[in-house]
């Protein structure tokens, strides 16, 4: 097949598809009945954008609560942070109690050793004094041979009660200081133990209510991701009531016979190429070119030159990136204008625009020498002449 045949065979396919076009493609239907679908349309957005505030409302007062109870849990999470901080100390201190208890204890054995030995020495003494006492020391006394002997036999009798007292009140000193000790180091691990399980009552409690705080979080949370679901699937539906909506104010426009082309870019308009017959710079062919060519740098936006519906975005062989748009029937006649050699386009397929709204860049995709924009209008699916539809050029 020759490039010549394979473009003809492009030309009638596009054609007939954009002659099968769904939006306008029958005759126009009653303004009554156009009137009616547009009324009820209305009130259906009016619902949807009530049930959208409803919604709203119950989506922000849920997102607040969450905040609140999110704040609840960060707080309690620290409480019990600095609880189990406290703890930590605690059992420090109490380990460090625990330790001077077993020293204390331990020099408590020994002195109980001391004490016992001590004891004994003390015990024969206070017998030696039951059984024999003051006549033992008067016979030393008075089995003196001298002045000088009974004088120191007298400081030796007084040196031995005065050690007997001493070793007394050192028994009993030692023995107090002990208990003392033990009974401080005992009262300080109590001490200890007790603050410590009072502290473990109080984690508990904050673990308790932090774990009650974060289940409440996650069940509004559930309650907020459900909101926002609602919220989601209610504005697609406005969407999409909305583009019915100004699909149908389209369409009655059009049975109204309001209809005026503008030129597809802004600015000083340079035609490169008119419509007609004439020789292809790339297929080295004749043949009809079905539109105009619109001098233009790339990146020049392109706007829909009237409003309607966008039924084809995207990369048409020779076309390059294409967008057409169907603006519905006119006094019986479908009409479509088409937007090719785009570098980008911006217009989604089942768009409705209205008319001026971007929906490309210029570019020079597909079978193009340089930068423009390739603009048609069709009339029932055939190709005519842009000019006869467009104002005079700026």
């Amino acid at each position: 097949m020759s490039r010549r045949a394979g473009l003809a065979g492009l030309l009638v396919l596009l054609a007939a598809w954009l002659a099968a076009a769904p939006v306008g493609a029958a005759a126009a239907a009653p303004s009554a009945d156009l009137v009616q679908q547009i009324q009820a349309q209305e009130q259906d957005l009016q619902q949807l954008q009530q049930q959208m505030a409803n919604t709203q409302h119950d989506l922000v007062a849920a997102r607040a609560t969450l905040t609140s109870l999110q704040g609840k849990v960060s707080s309690l999470a620290g409480q019990v942070a600095t609880q189990q901080a406290y703890i930590n100390g605690l059992e420090k201190q109490l380990g460090d109690a625990q330790a001077r208890l077993q020293t204390t204890e331990t020099g408590l054995a020994a002195t109980e050793q001391a004490l016992t030995a001590q004891q004994k020495t003390v015990g024969l003494r206070m017998q030696a004094l039951y059984e024999y006492g003051t006549v033992d020391y008067l016979s030393v006394l008075m089995s003196a041979h001298s002045f000088t002997d009974l004088i120191n036999r007298f400081v030796f009798i007084t040196d031995i009660l005065r050690a007997d007292v001493a070793a007394l009140q050192t028994y009993r000193q030692a023995r107090v200081e002990a208990e003392q000790q033990q009974k401080q180091a005992q009262a300080q691990r109590d001490q200890v133990a007790h603050l410590q399980a009072a502290a473990d009552d109080a984690l508990q409690a904050y673990r308790t209510r932090l774990t009650e705080a974060q289940a409440a979080a996650g069940q509004v949370k559930q309650v907020v991701a459900k909101y926002q679901t609602e919220a989601d699937a209610q504005a697609a539906s406005s969407a999409q009531v909305q583009q019915t909506l100004s699909s149908l104010r389209v369409r009655y426009t059009r049975t109204q016979g309001g209809f005026a082309f503008i030129w597809p870019v802004d600015g000083h308009i340079i035609i490169t190429s008119p419509f007609g017959q004439r020789f292809h710079p790339i297929l080295h062919i004749w043949e009809l070119h079905s539109g105009v060519d619109i001098g233009e740098d790339t990146g020049t936006p392109i706007h829909a030159a009237e409003s309607g519906v966008v039924v084809q975005v995207g990369y048409l062989n020779g076309y390059g990136n294409t967008v057409v748009i169907d603006h519905g029937t006119v006094k019986g006649h479908d009409i479509a204008s088409l937007y090719a050699h785009q570098s980008r386009t911006v217009a989604v397929r089942g768009q409705v625009v209205q008319q001026g709204d971007l929906i490309g860049y210029v570019g020079m995709t597909g079978w193009a020498t340089g930068p423009h924009l390739h603009f048609e209008v069709r009339v029932d699916g055939t190709p005519v002449n842009p000019i006869d539809w467009l104002p005079p050029a700026p």
